[in-house]
């Protein structure tokens, strides 16, 4: 009966123990698992009359139909702390030259383009840096 005790006790003492560790140390562990993604801001620029997002050309993206779109970094209800969802936007080239994309539609200036391949939409990413 002695034995069984101790073998309880021992058995909620490891379990209290790990609980504990997972707690502290959960973030980091999900961070680690996470994509860790490189993103930026779509700067503002006015082209032709029209008030346009720069981006670098690699950010866009196209599907088999040759629609256009980036993927978002967006800050997510479904992944606690300092994870994100990689979300698909579809966009509106107004040009590209030179390796810069001009966007008339679709994204605006403080979103976060993900420069990442490859990004699934609904994906937890981190954000580097």
């Amino acid at each position: 009966m002695k034995i069984k005790k101790t073998v309880t006790a021992a058995f909620l003492c490891c379990f209290v123990a790990l609980t504990v560790l997972c707690l502290a140390l959960g973030p980091k562990i999900r961070d680690a698992l996470s994509l860790k993604i490189d993103f930026i801001y779509p700067e503002s620029v006015i082209s032709d009359g029209y008030l346009c997002c720069s981006l670098p050309a690699g950010a866009i993206r196209y599907d088999i139909d040759g629609s256009s779109y980036v993927m978002l970094a967006e800050i997510s209800e479904n992944y606690p702390e300092r994870c994100y969802e990689a979300k698909k936007r579809e966009v509106t080239v107004y040009s590209s030259e030179g390796g810069t994309a001009l966007v008339l539609s679709g994204i605006m200036i403080g979103d976060r383009v993900i420069l990442t391949e490859p990004v699934a939409d609904g994906q937890r990413v981190v954000l580097k840096g």
